[in-house]
């Protein structure tokens, strides 16, 4: 018997578990799923957490290289009544 280990996320499992249990030469039962503890379950969440703040950080140290306002870009100040107004 061969044991392959493959790491899926939680959402891909059922998915994956119904294509196996429609071929005849893999037993359902053969198939273990081992779940992440909740300390993984922590250290993944802080390891996303330091990446998504160092792409803020990133993405705020970026030179603006539009010398538009932000409501000039939205096209507030072409009318009193805001996003294309003026129709």
């Amino acid at each position: 018997m061969t044991t392959i280990h493959i790491k899926l996320k939680e959402v891909y499992v059922d998915h994956l578990l119904a294509i196996i249990s429609n071929h005849q030469e893999i037993q359902i039962d053969d198939i273990a799923i081992e779940g992440l503890t909740k300390a993984d379950n922590a250290v993944q969440k802080t390891q996303k957490k330091q990446k998504l703040m160092r792409i803020a950080r990133e993405c705020a140290n970026l030179p603006t290289l539009d010398s538009y306002s932000p409501d000039q870009i939205l096209g507030y100040e072409q009318s009193d009544f805001g996003l294309w107004g003026n129709e």
